[in-house]
């Protein structure tokens, strides 16, 4: 049973052994093509006989093989009709195998690079199908043609999104099409009589009408969403309620939200997530008398005093380290990130390796006290 390759470029493989499963002959078939699984899909369409399999490239949609189980040779016309078939149901299938490889992370920058015979620029790469987004050389997020998801054009009048975020966004076209495809998946993940509720329409429609999924699936938790990412698409009436260097509280449908620091990469909502490490501990600001001007903001799980102690018995410092303050967090390691962002952001910080900021004991005990005052606030203590 070997690969013939008919006069359109196509491979095909004729008869098969029925008493393997779908997904044996698939590995089989897969292997003997020279590719792997993060490179080619197949698409079966069969009753019991006969049966037809197809492998397609994932990212360019490239039918290369057929594999079908009687010895008859399909003709060009056969092709033709079998792949209208099935490129009825194919953006969907090939986006959740996109965002299958996405979740399992095995779907590399330099694979997709090659495919697509271009370089990634700024963690971005857009071969005018899909914008792939990449963290660390993996492939973490993408948007098909035009930016839009599959239900972003499905389920929503697009045009009327975009021309209201285009008032909030004021042209940033990314951040737009990142919000529209969330109100998408938001929709599509919340149950449909939810949707239709009169008072639901009322309670979260935008000033032109139409509905903020996002708030309306996050009030209703039938979706995973960030609490920043309900700020950001609150595009109606909002109230500041409290705004300080680490974060802005803002009242909307009723409810108080919490987004910390605008526009970074800390963005974090503290009613709904908590980070990977998340541990109590402490914060803790140190001098030394050999690093005038210089104070040192670091986590740790021991006390504090200790930790000066095991710094000051390293080599290479000349004086002791003094503890000059500390606090205890629920989760001190998104204490200090939150807070060494914020000094970094101010051009503080010496260097992106160390520790060590220019900034006066006081404004750092401060900005300690402030991280602390919304912690304890966030769970009602």
């Amino acid at each position: 049973m070997n690969w013939q390759t008919l006069p359109n470029g196509i491979l095909l493989k004729n008869g098969t052994d029925g008493s393997n499963t779908l997904n044996e002959i698939y590995n089989a078939d897969i292997a003997e093509l020279g590719y792997n699984r993060h490179e080619i899909y197949p698409k079966d369409n069969f009753t019991i006989n006969p049966m037809i399999i197809g492998y397609f490239k994932l990212l360019t949609n490239e039918l290369i093989a057929i594999h079908r189980d009687d010895y008859g040779t399909m003709s060009e016309f056969e092709i033709d009709d079998w792949m209208a078939e099935l490129f009825e149901t194919r953006d969907y299938e090939e986006e959740d195998i996109l965002n299958e490889g996405i979740l399992n992370q095995t779907i590399s920058q330099t694979y997709i690079e090659n495919v697509c015979r271009q370089k990634a620029e700024n963690n971005t790469l857009d071969n005018g199908k899909y914008t792939f987004t990449f963290r660390n050389g993996i492939l973490v997020d993408f948007c098909s043609s035009g930016g839009l998801s599959a239900n972003a054009r499905d389920l929503l009048n697009t045009d009327a999104y975009i021309q209201d975020a285009q008032k909030w966004y004021h042209g940033n076209m990314g951040r737009i099409i990142r919000e529209v495809n969330l109100q998408a998946e938001c929709m599509a993940n919340t149950d449909y009589e939810i949707i239709l509720s009169s008072v639901n329409k009322r309670k979260f429609s935008y000033p032109n009408g139409y509905c903020n999924f996002i708030a309306l699936a996050s009030h209703f938790k039938s979706y995973d969403v960030n609490m920043s990412d309900v700020i950001d698409s609150m595009h109606g009436e909002y109230e500041v309620i409290e705004k300080s260097p680490l974060y802005t509280k803002i009242k909307a449908y009723g409810e108080i939200f919490t987004k910390v620091i605008d526009d970074s990469d800390v963005s974090t909502d503290f009613k709904h997530e908590e980070t990977e490490n998340n541990t109590f501990g402490y914060v803790y600001v140190m001098i030394n008398p050999s690093l005038p001007n210089l104070v040192k903001i670091g986590k740790t799980s021991r006390e504090p005093n200790e930790r000066a102690k095991e710094l000051s018995s390293a080599t290479g410092v000349p004086t002791p380290f003094i503890l000059a303050y500390y606090k205890p967090f629920r989760d001190c390691h998104l204490a200090e990130l939150v807070i060494h962002h914020y000094f970094e952001e101010k051009g503080t910080r010496v260097n992106g390796n160390r520790e060590f900021f220019q900034v006066s004991t006081n404004e750092a005990i401060d900005l300690i006290n402030l991280y602390f005052k919304m912690e304890q606030e966030q769970y009602g203590e």
